[in-house]
Parts: C-alpha cells; structure tokens; sequence
C-alpha cells in the first residue's frame, strides 16, 4: 500500500513509492517536465545516500537537458483540444460513446494529484532495464493498435461480426497478425477512437521511442 507523507500545497498527496510494482511503470505513467524534473534532482542530491545515487542523479539530469527539446516537442503534439465541427457532432459523441466490446480483463491505475517524495530519478536508478522492458511492451502494443486503425474498417467489421470478445482477438490475430496483448488492446477502444486514434499513436509511440533512447544513456 501507497503510503501518505504529507500533502502539498494544491491539496494532493505526496508519497513514498517502496516498490514498484511490476504493473505500474513510473516512466509511462509519471512521466513529468524536464523543468520539475530537474528542479526535484536538485533537492535529491542534497539528500543523496551514496556516491552511487548522487552520480546516477547527475547524469540523469545532464542526459534530460539533451532530451529536452525532444521531450517538448512530443508533449505539445499530445496536448491538443478536442474540438467538434458542430453542436450536433459534439452531443452526437457525448450521448453515446460506444464501447465496441468490453474486455473484462481491463486494468487501470487511477493516481490523482499526487507527488512523489523523490524525483522520478530517485526510483528509477535500480529499475532502468525494467522501465526499459515496459517501454518497448507499451510500443509493440500501440503500434498493433495502430495498424489496426490504418484500416479501420477492416478493424471495426471484424469486432462486430464476432461471437464474443475472445473470438474478436483471435480473427484481429489471425486478420492483422497481432499478438493477443495487440488484439486485447484493439477490443478495448470506441468506435469513436479507432476512429481518430491514428495521429495520436504515432505521437505516442514517438514519446515512448525518446523515453527508450533516454533511459538506455542512464546504462
């Protein structure tokens, strides 16, 4: 269990992270601003516990002011607003945001408004290879969602002709020759974001690709 140190000045929780769990990945899930970055490793260093983690820090933080740019670069492509071309087009997806089929096997960390006691540094220095493995799962899955969505129809008749969930995996395997975690990933998207979902995912796989290419300087 995640325990709660003290709270910050937003009213969110700071915690202590003891061990990361094989589900949870900090790079894909806490990833923050080479800035608040930079300016955590600061602190951490002051409170370093040996040589080891002070020389891990600072070369994290020399080799995310050399990815900072491209960092920069892959967040603005991600931080776009939704728009609608119409009144009708907007209540037309808020009223129903059709869920193609449901996986059961769905799994979620919901973590608001939280900081971590240390830099996202701190906790990577023993776990890069790990983070490294989770990264390249996540890519190998989005960019199995991806090809399923460069042929949306294909994808979206394939779903709905099936006789349930496990078939609809299988025919997306066998149809667009995905892994199962590929196939799952697919099922689990609206009409909606099979939809519109391309562009996004190249962004996204270009973000994990930068995040990969920073973590294997830390080795």
């Amino acid at each position: 269990m995640i325990s709660i140190l003290d709270f910050n000045d937003n009213g969110g929780a700071i915690i202590e992270i003891p061990q990361i769990d094989n589900d949870y990945s900090l790079v894909i899930n806490h990833w923050k601003s080479t800035e608040i970055q930079l300016q955590e490793i600061e602190k951490d260093l002051q409170q370093s516990d040996s040589e080891q983690r002070t020389s891990f820090l600072k070369k994290y933080a020399e080799e995310l002011r050399k990815f900072e740019k491209e960092f920069q670069e892959s967040d603005l492509e991600n931080e776009k607003i939704e728009e609608y071309e119409s009144e009708e087009e907007k209540q037309f997806y808020e009223e129903d945001e059709e869920q193609v089929i449901h996986c059961e096997e769905r799994v979620f960390l919901h973590i608001y408004n939280f900081d971590l006691k240390h830099s996202l540094a701190w906790y990577l220095m023993n776990c890069v290879n790990s983070e490294i493995d989770k990264i390249e799962q996540k890519t190998e899955i989005q960019k199995g969602v991806l090809k399923a969505c460069e042929s949306i129809d294909e994808a979206i008749s394939i779903i709905r002709g099936a006789e349930s969930g496990y078939y609809a995996v299988l025919d997306l395997m066998k149809h667009f020759s995905l892994s199962k975690l590929q196939a799952k990933a697919v099922i689990n998207l609206s009409v909606r974001d099979i939809s519109e979902k391309e562009n996004q995912l190249k962004n996204e796989i270009k973000f994990l690709q930068s995040q990969k290419s920073f973590l294997e300087k830390l080795k």
